[in-house]
């Protein structure tokens, strides 16, 4: 269950945190 959140949390998270930083906003 962990890895199954992980697996779809992580990658969401690190996808939107890359392309908010691409459009040049802050991400915490």
């Amino acid at each position: 269950m962990t890895q199954l959140i992980c697996s779809l949390v992580l990658p969401s998270y690190f996808l939107s945190s890359f392309f908010f930083t691409f459009q040049g906003r802050k991400v915490p």
